[in-house]
């Protein structure tokens, strides 16, 4: 009997240590994936507003894209450069409780509630920004990836390629779609791609940005 319960004893002990280097493999593994996140996300920030952050946005998970949000948001929250008072703190909140709740909005997928979010929700929220924020600071905070640093220091250019052989870079129906200094969205005449334009990149690239 000593010896059949010594037996159960060394059994449990190595499936307790089994057990345990799994998990902590399982943690190293999801670490390694955080800070994998974290770069991609931090290095997208860094970028200018133009086509190749468009594309390194685009090959982001939904959790990448949540993650870049929450961070961009974050940082206009505390901003020395952008002194915000309680009612557009209160508005920036929202829609961080809003998206926070729902990871699949930056999914490919669609679904009842990201469609009333984005042709419901974001509409009377952009009609809601205009009343407290200037056109630029719209632009900056959500119809672009980088940090609020970057857009206070740049100024967004168009890039020369023939007629037909751009990529689109704005969405002909959402009215932040187009950066400083444009007049509208004009659709065709260039490549589509994938939802990165917009408000905070939930739509399809199907038009230019008409530049004074």
């Amino acid at each position: 009997m000593k010896y059949i319960s010594r037996m159960k004893f060394l059994v449990v002990l190595s499936i307790m240590i089994l057990i345990s280097s799994c998990s902590e493999e399982a943690i190293e593994e999801s670490s390694l994936t955080t800070v994998d996140s974290d770069f991609k996300v931090e290095q997208i920030l860094e970028m200018p507003a133009n086509g190749d952050q468009k594309l390194a946005y685009s090959l982001l998970d939904k959790n990448q894209k949540l993650l870049l949000w929450n961070k961009k948001i974050n940082q206009v929250l505390i901003s020395d450069k952008l002194i915000l008072d309680d009612e557009q703190s209160n508005l920036l909140n929202e829609l961080l409780h809003k998206i926070n709740n729902n990871v699949d909005l930056f999914g490919e997928d669609t679904n009842e509630y990201s469609d009333y979010f984005k042709y419901v929700y974001v509409p009377d929220f952009i009609k809601r920004s205009e009343q407290i924020f200037t056109n630029d600071q719209i632009l900056s905070i959500f119809s672009n990836f980088s940090s609020i640093d970057v857009n206070m220091n740049q100024q967004y250019k168009i890039e020369d390629a023939p007629i037909g052989e751009k990529e689109c870079n704005c969405n002909e129906s959402s009215s932040i779609s187009c950066s400083f200094n444009t007049v509208d969205c004009v659709k065709g005449g260039c490549k589509e791609t994938i939802a990165s334009c917009g408000f905070l990149g939930f739509f399809e690239c199907n038009g230019r940005c008409n530049f004074f």
